[in-house]
């Protein structure tokens, strides 16, 4: 479970042979509903929280796709609490790195901007 969620493999799940072109444009789908609802928090939350679940799902491992319900329930909880205080910095700009990382088949991109993603996440957190 630890090497199937850290960064570089989750990566490498999403911009390999997995991701197809209707994960691609679902995410775009998602990204563009977080833009358009950032200044409603329980809206905005609820497309964030569907952003990850289509990064999930697109990786096609089974195994995250197993822990969706509990990693949806975990990230809702969080999110409301990040949402609650308006958009933050850099949030819109670490979610385009990740699907544009993943829109170009670039693993080591994407792991970088995985990795940008949650060191925000972290950042944010630590604010509340």
């Amino acid at each position: 479970m630890n090497s199937a969620s850290r960064p570089r493999n989750a990566a490498k799940g999403l911009v390999d042979a997995r991701r197809t072109e209707e994960d691609v444009a679902a995410l775009e789908a998602a990204f563009e509903r977080m833009a358009a609802t950032s200044a409603d928090p329980v809206a905005h939350t609820e497309a964030d929280v569907v952003f990850h679940l289509l990064l999930l799902a697109a990786s096609h491992n089974e195994l995250l796709e197993c822990l969706e319900v509990m990693i949806a329930a975990a990230l809702s909880a969080r999110y409301r609490l990040v949402h609650a205080t308006g958009e933050r910095p850099g949030f819109a700009a670490t979610h385009r790195a990740v699907l544009d990382a993943v829109r170009a088949g670039d693993p080591d991109t994407a792991e970088a901007a995985m990795r940008d993603l949650l060191a925000q996440a972290e950042l944010d957190q630590s604010s509340l």
